[in-house]
Protein backbone atom coordinates (compact mmCIF):
# COMPACT_ATOMS: atom_id res chain seq x y z
CA UNK A 1 0.00 0.00 0.00
CA UNK A 2 0.72 3.95 -0.13
CA UNK A 3 2.51 3.67 3.58
CA UNK A 4 4.79 0.94 2.42
CA UNK A 5 5.77 2.68 -0.27
CA UNK A 6 6.95 5.59 1.66
CA UNK A 7 8.90 3.42 4.05
CA UNK A 8 10.41 1.64 0.88
CA UNK A 9 11.55 4.89 -0.86
CA UNK A 10 12.28 6.79 2.67
CA UNK A 11 9.53 9.91 2.09
CA UNK A 12 8.14 11.43 5.04
CA UNK A 13 4.66 12.18 4.55
CA UNK A 14 3.61 15.82 5.52
CA UNK A 15 -0.07 17.21 7.06
CA UNK A 16 -1.29 17.59 3.84
CA UNK A 17 -0.82 14.29 2.95
CA UNK A 18 -2.63 12.67 5.73
CA UNK A 19 -5.18 15.41 5.79
CA UNK A 20 -6.12 14.15 1.98
CA UNK A 21 -6.06 10.66 3.17
CA UNK A 22 -8.32 11.40 5.86
CA UNK A 23 -10.73 13.43 3.71
CA UNK A 24 -11.05 10.46 1.23
CA UNK A 25 -10.74 7.79 3.70
CA UNK A 26 -13.91 10.13 5.95
CA UNK A 27 -15.74 10.42 2.84
CA UNK A 28 -15.92 7.06 1.49
CA UNK A 29 -16.97 5.85 4.67
CA UNK A 30 -13.81 4.21 5.33
CA UNK A 31 -13.59 5.30 8.99
CA UNK A 32 -11.35 2.92 10.66
CA UNK A 33 -8.93 3.47 8.13
CA UNK A 34 -9.65 6.96 8.68
CA UNK A 35 -8.40 6.26 12.10
CA UNK A 36 -5.38 4.54 11.30
CA UNK A 37 -4.09 7.62 9.13
CA UNK A 38 -4.65 9.45 12.16
CA UNK A 39 -2.13 6.74 14.27
CA UNK A 40 0.27 6.76 11.38
CA UNK A 41 0.33 10.90 11.71
CA UNK A 42 1.49 10.21 15.71
CA UNK A 43 3.99 7.57 14.23
CA UNK A 44 5.94 9.86 11.92
CA UNK A 45 5.06 13.00 14.34
CA UNK A 46 3.31 14.66 12.12
CA UNK A 47 0.66 17.02 13.80
CA UNK A 48 -2.81 17.93 12.76
CA UNK A 49 -3.68 21.10 11.54
CA UNK A 50 -7.41 22.79 11.35
CA UNK A 51 -8.21 21.47 8.07
CA UNK A 52 -7.04 17.90 9.23
CA UNK A 53 -9.84 18.18 12.05
CA UNK A 54 -12.50 19.66 9.70
CA UNK A 55 -11.50 16.21 7.40
CA UNK A 56 -11.82 14.18 10.56
CA UNK A 57 -15.34 15.60 11.24
CA UNK A 58 -16.50 14.00 8.22
CA UNK A 59 -16.45 10.90 9.91
CA UNK A 60 -19.15 11.78 13.04
CA UNK A 61 -21.76 9.24 11.82
CA UNK A 62 -23.70 10.59 14.77
CA UNK A 63 -24.31 13.47 17.39
CA UNK A 64 -22.73 11.33 20.20
CA UNK A 65 -19.05 11.11 18.10
CA UNK A 66 -19.71 14.83 17.00
CA UNK A 67 -19.42 15.72 20.71
CA UNK A 68 -17.23 13.74 21.65
CA UNK A 69 -14.58 15.10 18.26
CA UNK A 70 -15.63 18.65 19.48
CA UNK A 71 -14.14 18.18 22.62
CA UNK A 72 -11.20 15.66 21.62
CA UNK A 73 -10.65 18.68 19.25
CA UNK A 74 -10.50 21.50 22.29
CA UNK A 75 -8.09 19.17 24.10
CA UNK A 76 -6.04 19.04 21.50
CA UNK A 77 -6.24 23.19 21.72
CA UNK A 78 -8.14 23.96 18.88
CA UNK A 79 -10.79 26.00 18.23
CA UNK A 80 -13.94 24.77 15.60
CA UNK A 81 -14.15 27.48 12.88
CA UNK A 82 -16.87 27.96 10.16
CA UNK A 83 -15.43 25.10 7.89
CA UNK A 84 -14.92 22.20 10.94
CA UNK A 85 -18.34 22.86 11.49
CA UNK A 86 -19.42 22.91 8.05
CA UNK A 87 -17.56 19.17 7.79
CA UNK A 88 -19.80 18.43 10.98
CA UNK A 89 -22.77 19.60 9.54
CA UNK A 90 -21.77 18.00 6.00
CA UNK A 91 -21.84 14.41 7.97
CA UNK A 92 -25.31 15.14 9.51
CA UNK A 93 -26.49 15.93 6.81
CA UNK A 94 -25.24 13.15 4.93
CA UNK A 95 -27.09 10.43 7.20
CA UNK A 96 -30.51 12.34 6.64
CA UNK A 97 -30.96 12.82 10.78
CA UNK A 98 -32.30 15.76 11.87
CA UNK A 99 -31.42 15.76 15.12
CA UNK A 100 -28.02 15.40 14.49
CA UNK A 101 -28.63 18.75 12.29
CA UNK A 102 -29.86 20.43 15.09
CA UNK A 103 -27.27 19.43 17.48
CA UNK A 104 -24.72 20.72 15.15
CA UNK A 105 -26.52 24.32 14.32
CA UNK A 106 -27.08 25.18 17.92
CA UNK A 107 -23.52 24.52 18.58
CA UNK A 108 -22.49 27.12 15.63
CA UNK A 109 -24.97 29.18 17.74
CA UNK A 110 -23.33 28.58 21.01
CA UNK A 111 -19.54 29.49 19.69
CA UNK A 112 -20.53 31.98 18.32
CA UNK A 113 -19.34 31.09 14.67
CA UNK A 114 -19.55 33.21 11.58
CA UNK A 115 -21.60 31.50 8.29
CA UNK A 116 -21.13 31.72 5.18
CA UNK A 117 -23.68 30.85 2.22
CA UNK A 118 -22.40 27.26 1.69
CA UNK A 119 -23.07 26.54 5.11
CA UNK A 120 -26.66 27.72 4.63
CA UNK A 121 -27.01 26.36 1.15
CA UNK A 122 -26.52 23.16 2.75
CA UNK A 123 -29.23 22.86 5.25
CA UNK A 124 -31.55 24.45 2.69
CA UNK A 125 -31.08 21.50 0.17
CA UNK A 126 -31.45 19.21 3.37
CA UNK A 127 -34.54 20.96 3.99
CA UNK A 128 -35.99 20.85 0.99
CA UNK A 129 -35.08 17.48 -0.38
CA UNK A 130 -36.53 15.79 2.90
CA UNK A 131 -39.84 18.20 2.54
CA UNK A 132 -40.18 16.75 -0.81
CA UNK A 133 -39.53 13.18 -0.04
CA UNK A 134 -42.51 13.15 3.62
CA UNK A 135 -44.80 14.23 1.25
CA UNK A 136 -44.08 11.56 -1.52
CA UNK A 137 -43.97 8.68 0.93
CA UNK A 138 -46.85 10.15 2.37
CA UNK A 139 -48.78 9.80 -1.71
CA UNK A 140 -47.29 6.85 -1.96
CA UNK A 141 -44.55 7.67 -4.20
CA UNK A 142 -40.96 6.75 -4.36
CA UNK A 143 -39.20 8.78 -2.34
CA UNK A 144 -36.08 10.78 -4.55
CA UNK A 145 -33.30 9.96 -2.47
CA UNK A 146 -32.15 6.56 -1.42
CA UNK A 147 -30.73 7.54 1.49
CA UNK A 148 -33.62 9.35 2.92
CA UNK A 149 -35.58 6.44 2.20
CA UNK A 150 -33.22 4.26 4.18
CA UNK A 151 -33.51 6.96 6.73
CA UNK A 152 -36.93 7.14 7.04
CA UNK A 153 -37.39 2.78 7.43
CA UNK A 154 -34.59 2.75 9.87
CA UNK A 155 -36.32 5.46 12.28
CA UNK A 156 -39.69 5.52 12.91
CA UNK A 157 -39.57 8.80 14.58
CA UNK A 158 -37.97 10.65 11.27
CA UNK A 159 -41.28 12.84 10.84
CA UNK A 160 -41.12 14.00 14.24
CA UNK A 161 -37.71 14.68 14.44
CA UNK A 162 -37.97 16.68 10.74
CA UNK A 163 -40.74 18.68 12.35
CA UNK A 164 -38.48 19.51 15.28
CA UNK A 165 -35.96 20.57 12.72
CA UNK A 166 -38.37 22.82 10.65
CA UNK A 167 -39.30 24.67 13.76
CA UNK A 168 -35.98 25.06 15.00
CA UNK A 169 -34.79 26.46 11.91
CA UNK A 170 -36.74 29.78 11.41
CA UNK A 171 -36.12 31.16 14.97
CA UNK A 172 -31.76 30.29 14.28
CA UNK A 173 -31.52 31.70 11.63
CA UNK A 174 -32.49 34.91 13.70
CA UNK A 175 -29.50 34.35 16.24
CA UNK A 176 -26.43 33.66 14.00
CA UNK A 177 -24.00 35.72 12.06
CA UNK A 178 -24.34 35.08 8.68
CA UNK A 179 -21.47 36.50 6.00
CA UNK A 180 -22.25 36.76 2.64
CA UNK A 181 -20.39 37.63 -0.24
CA UNK A 182 -21.54 40.87 -1.92
CA UNK A 183 -20.78 39.95 -5.65
CA UNK A 184 -23.13 36.34 -4.37
CA UNK A 185 -25.92 36.31 -6.97
CA UNK A 186 -28.32 35.12 -4.29
CA UNK A 187 -27.46 38.20 -2.00
CA UNK A 188 -30.80 39.39 -1.96
CA UNK A 189 -32.13 36.16 -1.25
CA UNK A 190 -29.70 35.03 2.02
CA UNK A 191 -31.00 38.47 3.22
CA UNK A 192 -34.14 37.34 4.03
CA UNK A 193 -33.23 34.88 6.55
CA UNK A 194 -32.28 37.68 8.51
CA UNK A 195 -35.94 39.42 7.97
CA UNK A 196 -38.59 36.68 7.75
CA UNK A 197 -36.17 33.80 9.15
CA UNK A 198 -37.64 31.19 7.06
CA UNK A 199 -37.00 28.99 4.16
CA UNK A 200 -36.34 31.35 1.09
CA UNK A 201 -34.31 29.88 -1.09
CA UNK A 202 -36.17 28.77 -4.75
CA UNK A 203 -36.19 24.71 -4.48
CA UNK A 204 -35.87 24.66 -8.52
CA UNK A 205 -32.91 23.10 -9.42
CA UNK A 206 -32.44 21.45 -5.76
CA UNK A 207 -31.54 18.14 -6.09
CA UNK A 208 -29.35 15.66 -4.10
CA UNK A 209 -26.40 15.59 -6.65
CA UNK A 210 -22.58 16.34 -6.93
CA UNK A 211 -22.87 19.50 -4.87
CA UNK A 212 -24.78 17.67 -2.16
CA UNK A 213 -23.40 15.27 0.91
CA UNK A 214 -24.07 11.84 -0.77
CA UNK A 215 -23.34 8.52 0.48
CA UNK A 216 -20.95 6.73 -1.88
CA UNK A 217 -20.76 3.15 -2.56
CA UNK A 218 -18.40 1.57 -0.21
CA UNK A 219 -15.06 1.42 -1.26
CA UNK A 220 -12.52 -1.12 -0.65
CA UNK A 221 -9.57 0.42 1.33
CA UNK A 222 -7.11 -1.41 -0.73
CA UNK A 223 -8.45 1.15 -3.37
CA UNK A 224 -7.79 4.22 -0.92
CA UNK A 225 -4.89 3.28 -0.10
Amino acid sequence: DIMRLLKDYKIKPDVTFFTVAIHRCNYYNLHDLSKEMLKQMSLYNVSPNIVTWAALALGCDNWKEGKSYLEEMEEAKFTPNTEVMYSLLFAAVRKFDPLYVCHVMEETRRRSITLNEKYLILLEKFYALTQRGLISKEMGKPVESKRLEDALERNPDFPEHFAKFKMRYPVWLKTVDIKIDPENPWKHEFEKFKTHGRHTIPEKGVKEDEDFPFEPEKRSSSKIK
